[in-house]
């Protein structure tokens, strides 16, 4: 992996793009820009081609299109750890200006941090919506790789959650890393679940640092943007039914205020 930079292997684990360095806006005059893109499904997987044709939608609302700006290189790992270790190395030796993989957990927490990845989850749909089908569908022994966020926070790697459903509120996201609850009420590989305090900073300061903004935000610095917002109840004590539903009572962007309710202060 000498070839790629730190942060430019971005591994997604069941999702969409959501964090990225291509995330910035395509500019006029900017030299052809090369993606390698390695999904853990086979080629003719209808999921894989949803998520692909997301991804591409994406670039393209950023004004990224691919053999105009940017060159996309994809591999098809269908489920074959061999497979997709030969993919991974084809894909590096393209020298590509980034490398987005689909579905992390083939490679271990301990191989991940050892190669300097960082990677972002998809919580709503791998525990709350899907959690409990696949718990059914793997046997007992694998259920640990659904979405292993402690095995990868203790393995020292950078993990950033995020949303792109409904509700867009972080603090589901941040409750399903911590309760582990599906939606039929049952746990989603429990001893996966992290504290409270690494879901803050999951969502804050390591989603800041996967898209290169840690020096501009993700905490509250000197010199750094003044994002901030008073909540409703406290992310740390308030009870775990009550997680999710923490929402914003006043929200400051670069030190002005863009949203408040009535009395917020009060």
């Amino acid at each position: 992996m000498s070839g790629i930079r730190r942060r430019d292997f971005v591994i997604l684990l069941g999702g969409a793009a959501a964090a990225w360095p291509l995330a910035a806006r395509a500019q006029q005059g900017e030299r052809m820009r090369r993606v390698g893109v390695l999904m853990n499904m086979a080629a003719d997987d209808p999921t894989g081609q949803t998520r692909l044709l997301a991804f591409a939608q994406a670039l393209a609302q950023a004004g990224w299109t691919d053999g105009r700006n940017v060159r996309i290189d994809i591999r098809w790992g269908a489920g074959d750890p061999e497979r997709i270790r030969k993919y991974a190395a084809e894909l590096v030796a393209l020298a590509p200006d980034v490398i987005l993989a689909s579905g992390g957990t083939t490679l271990g927490p301990e191989r991940i941090a050892r190669m300097g990845i960082v990677l972002t989850t998809h919580t709503n749909s791998n525990i709350y919506k899907q959690g409990h089908l696949w718990q059914q569908r793997l046997p007992k022994e694998r259920h640990r790789g659904i979405t292993p966020l402690r095995d990868l926070l203790d393995a020292g790697v950078t993990v950033g959650l995020a949303t792109d459903n409904v509700p867009v509120s972080m603090f589901w996201p941040i409750w399903q890393a911590v309760a582990r609850e599906g939606l039929t009420k049952e746990r989603i590989a429990p001893e996966q679940a992290i504290t409270r305090a690494e879901a803050l900073r999951c969502s804050t300061a390591s989603g800041a640092y996967l898209t290169f903004d840690e020096g501009k935000k993700g905490s509250l610095e000197p010199g750094k943007l003044a994002d901030l917002a008073v909540l409703t109840a406290d992310p740390l004590t308030v009870d775990d039914a009550g997680l999710r539903d923490i929402s914003a009572t006043m929200t400051m962007v670069g030190g002005k205020i863009v949203h408040e309710t009535p009395n917020w202060h009060d």
